[in-house]
């Protein structure tokens, strides 16, 4: 599973190119596959700004309460624990199509209805097909899926921050975590 594109910025399809080949040497001939694919959050971070967090979802103005909850991911502490170890209430939308390879064992498709995000996703997508001795086998990679070329990333400058005073740091990255000037 190759995309096109590495950096898919606003799509609402992506195009990859599938490629099943034998160990022995030589493509899967006209063989037919499945092309799953569903859409999760992704967190981004940089090594030189790991007290920064980017790209965390629609800022909104104002002072607002946890829901309850918080960390990253739902989780407290940024971990999953037993306390929150409960089952998701919504199923996954998973997007399945069956499709035939060509005669070298490649076909390029789309994985269309991408949704609108206003966060960094990956695109999970999962090619499953039969091997020569009928096995099936599975093959997944992630695809990045971003809502802006910039990443906006913030941190506190300080804790002790009181009353209505709250000092934060700033900073721009493009979608392969360099700074960016004149933002």
């Amino acid at each position: 599973i190759k995309p096109l594109s590495d950096s898919l910025v606003n799509v609402s399809a992506a195009d990859v190119d599938l490629i099943v080949t034998y160990l022995s040497g030589g493509g899967a001939g006209n063989a037919a596959v499945k092309l799953r694919s569903l859409i999760k959050p992704m967190y981004v971070s940089f090594d030189d700004y790991e007290d920064f967090t980017f790209s965390n979802g629609e800022v909104k103005e104002g002072l607002t309460k946890s829901s309850g909850q918080s960390g990253y991911y739902g989780f407290e502490n940024g971990y999953e624990d037993e306390e929150n170890d409960q089952p998701k209430k919504k199923t996954p939308n998973i997007k399945s199509i069956s499709l035939t390879l060509d005669k070298t064992g490649s076909l390029r498709t789309k994985i269309t209805n991408i949704p609108k995000i206003t966060s960094p996703h990956n695109i999970i997508a999962e090619l499953e097909f039969k091997d020569p001795n009928g096995e099936i086998q599975t093959v997944a990679k992630k695809i990045p899926l971003y809502s802006s070329k910039l990443h906006v990333g913030i941190t506190p400058d300080s804790w002790a921050a009181s009353g209505e005073l709250f000092k934060f740091k700033v900073i721009v990255l493009d979608l392969n975590g360099k700074p960016v000037s004149d933002t």
